[in-house]
């Protein structure tokens, strides 16, 4: 039985500038007002930390996992009022005989209040993974794919990935499964299956 996996951010709803820059100010806000950290001194390099987001927290965050998931539900508290509902997509995701989930690295209240405002149901998914589930773990890192396959038992080739950030579906590809870039523009060199310029279009197409 093939799984569906979804991405959420930038691949159940369009790219959002609003929400991008709304996620990128609180990291900014946060690490300035708890962490005394100015995105501004030159001696503090965000392209540098950002490379290797994932070992850079785990860095600030040592035996700090109270404050880590604080953090967390603070930078995943972005306004997603602006997203428009999708109906068309629920329908689909509704009629497609396939086990589907959801894998974020975000927070499961975001991934709530997302679908609630793009008119996604719930019941569309058999599990929800968010980013606590592989113990803060990024997408970036293969471990947090095995934590995934992992929780549901799941075989990485009965897998299809939908993603929005290329270096996301690296370590997927890497343990067989099926990827699918949401891009709007083709990209070389990427470890994608399939490459579409939004979620209706790459299902559509698949299925």
């Amino acid at each position: 039985m093939t799984c569906l996996i979804f991405d959420l951010d930038n691949t159940l709803y369009p790219h959002s500038p609003q929400v991008e820059a709304d996620f990128a100010n609180r990291i900014k806000n946060y690490f300035l007002d708890h962490l005394s950290v100015n995105f501004e001194n030159e001696g503090f390099n965000w392209e540098k930390a950002s490379v290797n987001i994932g070992a850079y927290l785990d860095e600030i965050f040592k035996g700090k996992e109270k404050q880590r998931m604080e953090f967390l539900n603070y930078i995943c508290d972005v306004d997603v009022s602006s997203f428009a509902p999708n109906p068309e997509l629920n329908w689909l995701l509704k009629h497609l005989p396939h086990d589907k989930y959801i894998f974020t690295d975000s927070t499961l209240r975001h991934v709530h209040d997302t679908l609630n405002q793009i008119g996604i149901d719930l019941e569309n998914f058999k599990g929800i993974f968010e980013n606590v589930d592989s113990g803060f773990r990024f997408k970036t890192d293969l471990q947090c794919h095995r934590c995934f396959l992992a929780k549901y038992q799941l075989k990485p080739e009965d897998c299809i990935l939908f993603e929005d950030n290329a270096n996301n579906l690296r370590p997927a590809a890497g343990l067989g499964m099926t990827t699918v870039l949401i891009t709007p523009q083709f990209r070389n060199n990427v470890s994608a299956t399939h490459q579409f310029p939004d979620i209706l279009t790459a299902l559509n197409a698949l299925f």
